[in-house]
């Protein structure tokens, strides 16, 4: 496999992104967005041994920092679910111009796979969604939202809560029409209560046993990755 580090212009700035290339030409062409606390490696760089993995099996994988996040332009405290959306769409269209003819499918991690199905209602050419801990809950409060996350704390930008109502993301899962599978872990309590929502939207969801929200751990990237893998073997090319 290659791995290869690239700028793309986006809409007031840039993103950082890193694409892992097989030797042979890709059977599909995966995106993917990190969570909102993250980057493209993900965390305990569980992005960057999912896609290096996936791509010495045959797939190409370009990953994203979205603005504000890693090494992409901008800053945390000014970034927006529409500008992150921005991000994927024009990530997605640089990597789909390197492989036309192979299948697209959105990903993310978290709080990324909303971005990336927000992303794919705006594209006529998204094969498939996969979303990896992705729960779509919406928050009306307005009021900051602080938590710790490791050795910091994480503080959501004054509009997103708002802006997230918003975006009634589930109501634009819910009319996708492509292939759409979720991969949990069966310990991660908030996700679980979100599910039945869900799978209303015509999701397929895989659960993982004994993994909790973010997948951290050998054992647990080997059944995220094999996951992963059944999925693209699976899904109906165009």
């Amino acid at each position: 496999m290659k791995r290869t580090e690239q700028i793309v212009p986006v809409p007031g700035g840039h993103c950082f992104v890193v694409l892992d290339e097989p030797d042979t030409a890709p059977t599909a062409l995966v995106t993917c967005g990190h969570g909102l606390t993250g980057d493209r490696c993900g965390p305990a760089d569980l992005l960057s041994h999912w896609a290096g993995d996936l791509a010495r099996s045959g797939v190409a994988v370009a990953r994203m920092d979205f603005r504000g996040s890693g090494d992409s332009s901008g800053i945390w405290a000014d970034t927006t679910f529409d500008g992150m959306v921005s991000d994927y769409l024009a990530v997605a269209t640089w990597a789909k111009s390197r492989y036309p003819d192979t299948p697209l499918v959105h990903a993310g991690l978290s709080t990324g796979g909303v971005i990336a199905a927000m992303a794919a209602a705006r594209r006529s050419d998204v094969a498939a969604l996969l979303l990896m801990s992705t729960d779509f809950w919406e928050e009306p409060d307005p009021r900051p939202f602080v938590e710790v996350v490791r050795d910091g704390e994480f503080h959501e930008p004054l509009m997103m809560p708002p802006e997230r109502d918003a975006l009634r993301a589930r109501d634009v899962l819910a009319r996708l029409a492509c292939p759409k599978r979720l991969i949990y872990g069966e310990l991660d309590t908030f996700l679980l209560s979100e599910l039945p929502r869900l799978l209303s939207c015509d999701v397929e969801a895989v659960p993982v046993p004994g993994v909790g929200h973010l997948f951290e751990g050998v054992a647990e990237r080997r059944a995220l990755l094999a996951c992963t893998q059944r999925f693209l073997k699976e899904f109906p090319r165009r």
